[in-house]
């Protein structure tokens, strides 16, 4: 008798549990959004890195990361953060958004300067939108 009300409770909640658990699903919706964009190239200047990313198609669009976004604080995080990655995971951007608004951008890109992602900014290119507060990616 006991085994048989025990099977009973056990196959009830198996079957009541997972039920509760979709409808919390269905309530909580996270603020954050993220798209990860395929870089091509990170050429470091004096302000800011000037990254060169895949548009959708056969296009490259360009965007300049201010250096001024690594920088944080308790009541501002980092706008800018990199992520080390092998030499065989292709190089990509992580732009990150809370409530559909630019919050941060993770590079994932080989740390290492000699790798063929890494380049110079021309000498004598003066970077702009490097005062920039937000980041605004073109796709198409």
């Amino acid at each position: 008798m006991e085994k048989r009300l025990f099977c009973a409770i056990v196959l009830a909640l198996s079957f009541i549990l997972p039920l509760c658990a979709q409808e919390n699903a269905r309530q909580s919706k996270s603020p954050l959004s993220y798209e990860n964009i395929p870089v091509y190239k990170v050429l470091d200047g004096r302000d800011g890195y000037v990254v060169m990313y895949a548009k959708y198609g056969a296009a490259v669009g360009e965007t300049v990361l201010p250096k001024a976004w690594t920088a944080s604080s308790v009541e501002k995080p980092a706008k800018l953060v990199f992520r080390s990655i092998p030499v065989s995971i292709n190089p990509y951007m992580t732009v990150v958004k809370k409530d559909g608004n630019f919050y941060k951008v993770i590079l994932s890109v080989n740390h290492s300067r000699t790798n063929a992602v890494w380049g110079v900014v021309a000498n004598g290119r003066t970077l702009e939108g490097t005062d920039k507060e937000t980041l605004e990616i073109e796709l198409k």
